[in-house]
């Protein structure tokens, strides 16, 4: 049992740290702290990921 928290813990890890490393290298120096605010803000994309993750947020705070 830990030999298998032990292994998904490290893999979700290193795909954390793959997606980090990745994002920096496509945005630079420029990259913000919030992943939304690295995306193009003319696209549609951007305005329904924006607010996907707006109303998670406020939904999971109204109900807890």
């Amino acid at each position: 049992m830990i030999d298998n928290c032990f292994c998904s813990f490290t893999i979700c890890t290193l795909m954390y740290a793959g997606v980090a490393f990745m994002g920096y290298t496509m945005f630079g120096e420029a990259t913000e702290s919030q992943f939304t605010l690295n995306l193009p803000q003319e696209l549609v994309a951007t305005k329904i990921a924006v607010w996907t993750t707006v109303n998670r947020t406020n939904m999971f705070s109204l109900h807890y």
